[in-house]
């Protein structure tokens, strides 16, 4: 379930930052499965169609670029926050975005999720453009960086770019730590 949730926020961002919507990808592709095969996508154009493992190569390793799991590990996750995480699962892989969530170990208050973007500048200013966040600038964190403070108390989320690229990390547990945020950013940013 977490993971669907961080799928949806991928896609609504990249929809947001100029990517497809679900109606223009629904009018290129469609894609059908049954109870004995895998699902396979269709383009509407009538070309040959393609399966999961076709499409697996255009996401974000198919631009020799990392993934949102690549930039920071368990472990990593676990020394700076003090708490237990399992291994980053990929939510989310398209060329433009890429999404990883690690959940808590024995723990339900939630975990921790990287969303990693081709444009970070451009996810940057459509944050900067919603009323209810205000941006606190992180000096000396990639070529920018802001933690997001929402409805001026949940300050949960760091935005950060380093060169074209940039990645959104959020704490989704109680009571989150904003040194940790930055501490985390600090790491990733060196893998973008």
């Amino acid at each position: 379930m977490k993971l669907r949730l961080l799928s949806l926020i991928a896609l609504i961002s990249c929809a947001a930052c100029g990517g497809n919507t679900s109606e223009q990808a629904t009018s290129a592709t469609t894609t059908t499965a049954s109870a004995d095969s895998a699902a396979v996508t269709q383009p509407a154009d009538g070309t040959a169609a393609s399966t999961p493992a076709d499409t697996a190569a255009t996401g974000a390793a198919a631009t020799g670029q990392p993934k949102a799991c690549d930039l920071v590990s368990a472990e990593d996750l676990s020394r700076i926050t003090g708490k237990t995480f399992t291994p980053g699962q990929t939510a989310a892989d398209m060329p433009t975005v890429s999404q990883c969530g690690w959940d808590q170990q024995a723990s339900s208050d939630g975990g921790v999720s990287i969303t990693l973007y081709a444009d970070g500048a451009e996810v940057i200013k459509n944050t900067r453009a919603v009323p209810a966040i205000k941006l606190e600038p992180l000096k000396g964190v990639g070529d920018e960086a802001y933690l997001q403070v929402v409805a001026g108390t949940i300050r949960n989320t760091v935005m950060v770019r380093k060169g074209k690229r940039g990645a959104q990390i959020t704490l989704n547990y109680s009571n989150p730590d904003p040194r940790h945020l930055e501490e985390i950013a600090r790491l990733a940013v060196q893998k973008i």
